[in-house]
């Protein structure tokens, strides 16, 4: 079986859900043929990296600006879609022919739009599966000739549902992440409370994604600092402003820049500060801990937060600095409140189709050989 994984890097959360699927995938199908790539950087390799640097600027600075592309997209142009799709067809076809895919599986809503115009465009029949990376039912997400869907709760499953995509396409398995996320029996990362002698009661852990997106004043991790029994893990991503500026200089915060060992600090931490990006959440949930929120500004981030809310698996930071520190204070001395949120997690859990990715690929299996004893068939007669 040959699988096509498709993504691209927004900020880095689609290219972790690919890597996650791809690894489910071998896990299930040891000798599938499993490709997983940046359609940037296949169709348009000279623009690839100048698009990504000016999504990361608007990102950062440009909130409304952000929002704005956001919604509108929401409004589909299919005549100004299909120029594009045209424009990038001797590419798409060039790369359906190297990978023969019987199976796409996409992370990222250009890669589903393109590949849904081109099923139609060429009359394929390989099957496409959409995995969406937000608790969102956001139309950019939404094909006709989109053969399955995995999504991150029964809430999406509802909205797509009200959208007219029929049930039997619809999987909820929660948001892909890699396997090393998922809880272990036993941490394997810093041992915090062995490290310091009982100094520290508790491990915080502090993420802002691939943009390093956390506060930038030096009062909020001073007030971190002085958080009593805590210590603080400030992983900075690719922001390297921020890790200068608070590197060395606190004696109970660690800061990591960019780092491949986030499993590792997840496992390790008690709880989890971060942005509400869906994989960043659904991360802290594998590894069932209780998120503090940042309080989102783009419109995808929102949702996410709604849904951690609605859970009660989390809380949002928010207000000045001194309003920040307080609730993540009262937060980390909240035992009860802690235990709750792990409760209501593990609850959640529950719900996600672990299974689903298998099923499909059964299906999709069963399919390829019965094409081959009908092409058999014909040969004989």
């Amino acid at each position: 079986m040959n699988v096509l994984i498709l993504t691209g890097r927004f900020g880095m959360g689609h290219n972790s859900v690919a890597q996650a699927l791809k690894e489910e995938i071998m896990g299930k199908y040891p000798a599938a043929n499993i490709v997983c790539l940046d359609i940037f950087e296949y169709i348009m390799p000279d623009y690839a990296e100048s698009i990504y640097k000016s999504f990361a600027i608007v990102a950062k600075s440009g909130n409304s600006l952000y929002n704005l592309i956001y919604k509108q997209s929401n409004h589909k142009s299919t005549k100004e879609f299909s120029f594009w799709c045209r424009l990038f067809k001797k590419r798409l076809q060039s790369l359906l022919e190297e990978t023969q895919p019987d199976v796409i599986i996409s992370t990222l809503p250009l890669c589903a739009r393109l590949m849904s115009w081109y099923k139609e465009e060429v009359n394929s029949n390989y099957t496409l599966i959409t995995c969406i990376t937000d608790i969102s039912s956001h139309e950019e997400w939404l094909h006709k000739n989109t053969n399955y869907y995995l999504v991150g709760s029964h809430l999406v499953k509802r909205m797509l549902l009200m959208k007219g995509v029929y049930e039997e396409k619809i999987f909820i398995t929660g948001i892909p992440v890699k396997k090393a996320f998922h809880i272990q029996e036993d941490s394997y990362g810093l041992k915090i409370q062995e490290k310091s002698n009982g100094k520290y009661k508790k491990h915080l852990l502090v993420m802002g994604g691939g943009l390093g997106l956390l506060p930038k004043t030096k009062a909020f991790y001073e007030g971190l600092n002085a958080l009593e029994g805590v210590y603080t893990t400030v992983i900075t991503g690719n922001n390297k402003k921020l890790y200068q500026l608070i590197y060395g200089k606190y004696e109970n915060i660690e800061v990591i820049a960019y780092t491949r060992n986030v499993p590792m600090y997840m496992n390790d931490a008690d709880v989890v500060m971060t942005k509400p990006g869906g994989i960043s959440v659904f991360e802290a949930i594998a590894c069932e801990k209780p998120i503090l929120l940042f309080r989102p500004f783009l419109q995808q981030e929102v949702n996410n937060m709604r849904f951690v809310l609605r859970n009660h698996i989390g809380i949002v930071i928010s207000g000045k600095e001194e309003e920040c520190l307080s609730l993540v204070k009262k937060a980390m001395k909240d035992d009860g409140n802690l235990k709750k949120m792990k409760d209501n997690i593990r609850t959640l859990k529950e719900q996600f189709d672990l299974g689903a990715m298998e099923l499909i690929l059964k299906r999709v299996e069963r399919g390829i050989q019965s094409k081959e004893n009908q092409n058999k068939g014909d040969w004989v007669s």
